[in-house]
């Protein structure tokens, strides 16, 4: 079975790849993407991705230099929502990911808290896009922390 779970190495490209390609200047990097993504999952819909990709990279979606890389840009895409809903349908601690400049950061340890701030508004961000979450007091509550934070 291929792991879902993405190496630092492929968390880089795929970040770079992010930072790099996107020509529309409302497009999500990779801690943003993150940030979304971990809304979206753990919201009270489902939501599929071919509902969600133009709201992160623009109407005309990500932009690609050959067919192999499409493949394998998607693919990491793939699996880093496929993990994201392992871990956060089960037990299993998600971390925000603190991505910039070809470099990954550790929250834990005090880094990039501008990052932080990212994936807060983000996740905030997609608890908007699915209107619902508003709609749930406790919900509301439970995000106040993390508008602190954005």
């Amino acid at each position: 079975m291929l792991s879902t779970t993405l190496n630092a190495t492929e968390l880089k490209q795929l970040g770079d790849f992010l930072s790099s390609r996107n020509d529309h200047p409302e497009s999500m990097g990779l801690t943003e993407l993150h940030g979304f993504l971990c809304a979206l999952i753990s919201g009270p819909q489902l939501i599929m991705p071919s509902q969600w990709h133009p709201y992160a990279f623009g109407e005309k979606g990500l932009k690609f230099d050959s067919e192999e890389e499409a493949q394998e840009i998607l693919m990491l895409l793939s699996r880093l929502h496929n993990h994201l809903v392992y871990q956060l349908t089960g037990e299993i601690p998600c971390q925000p990911i603190l991505y910039e400049k070809g470099k990954l950061f550790d929250y834990q340890k005090g880094q990039a808290e501008h990052l932080l701030e990212q994936w807060c508004a983000a996740y905030l961000e997609g608890t908007r896009y699915d209107g619902t979450w508003v709609q749930e007091e406790m919900a509301v509550a439970y995000l106040f922390p993390l508008a602190i934070l954005s």
